[in-house]
């Protein structure tokens, strides 16, 4: 993704939280003004409509950043190992066309181990084939991002 469309799309979210916010507060002085419901009474449904429309701002911004922080480990992250403490399909599944092989999505618990950084414990999603998951001990090569160490992802020259 470029890097005004990625900007682009970020502006986008946030103008139609404050779009949806102002839509909300104006519905609200409309009910209360007419005098449908008390102020107080309609306070309640538009602040849990808003907890709602926070979450999806939160949602949209980590769809849209995540992958980046995610490619740039993949191409310059610090190589180490960890354990596999936990491995768990999650249910979703992906179908290459050009492979013809479905892969599964697996959630990986690792106990990271690193020249440079402390043991620590960490979790990632990875497509792997079914049979290719790797077992509850065994060691894996990953990559973690330089700055932010909780982003971690399987190393894929391993």
């Amino acid at each position: 993704m470029g890097m005004w469309r990625k900007y682009g799309l970020t502006w986008l979210v946030i103008g139609g939280y404050i779009v949806a916010v102002l839509a909300l507060v104006a519905a609200q002085g409309i009910l209360a003004a007419y005098g449908a419901v008390s102020y107080l009474d309609s306070l309640l449904p538009f602040a849990l409509l808003h907890l709602v429309a926070i979450g999806l701002v939160a949602y949209a911004l980590k769809r849209i950043y995540l992958p980046r922080l995610v490619q740039e480990t993949k191409q310059g992250g610090i190589s180490a190992t960890a354990e596999v403490l936990e491995a768990k399909l999650t249910g979703w599944r992906m179908r290459h066309w050009r492979e013809h092989q479905r892969k599964f999505e697996h959630r990986l618990r690792l106990r990271v181990q690193g020249v440079k950084l402390s043991s620590y414990e960490a979790t990632t999603y990875a497509f792997l084939l079914r049979g290719a998951a790797p077992t509850v001990g065994s060691t894996v090569k990953v990559r973690v991002h330089p700055e932010r160490h909780e982003i971690v992802v399987l190393d894929s020259a391993a």
